[in-house]
């Protein structure tokens, strides 16, 4: 992230909004130096959902045969579990200055 903001100018990166090593949630501790540069160094951060069951996502196991429907299903309610997550979970408390987007899911709930 120093790298992509200091060097190339870059603004802001993504990340998948599904839990990571072990099931944890983006408001787990162990991203808490994440979040401290992404606030340091002005780096915002967008969340959007892939189409890959590689990582836990909601939906996979009742939409097994029907691509589309589980795209349909993980896209919008892995968003809102990461904006639970982020809010809820207390990042948005402990870095007030840091910018999150959550993209592409039909942000109406």
């Amino acid at each position: 992230m120093r790298y992509a903001r200091e060097k190339l100018g870059m603004r802001g990166g993504f990340l998948r909004p599904n839990p990571y090593h072990g099931k944890k949630m983006i408001s787990d501790p162990m991203y808490e130096p994440f979040w401290e540069m992404a606030e340091g160094l002005d780096f915002s951060i967008g969340f959007h959902e892939g189409s890959t069951n590689a990582m836990p996502t909601v939906g996979v196991d009742r939409f097994e045969e029907d691509r589309a429907a589980r795209h349909m299903v993980s896209h919008t309610m892995e968003m809102m579990l990461a904006a639970l997550s982020v809010i809820w979970g207390g990042v948005v408390d402990r870095h007030p200055r840091l910018r999150v987007a959550f993209l592409e899911s039909g942000g109406g709930w």
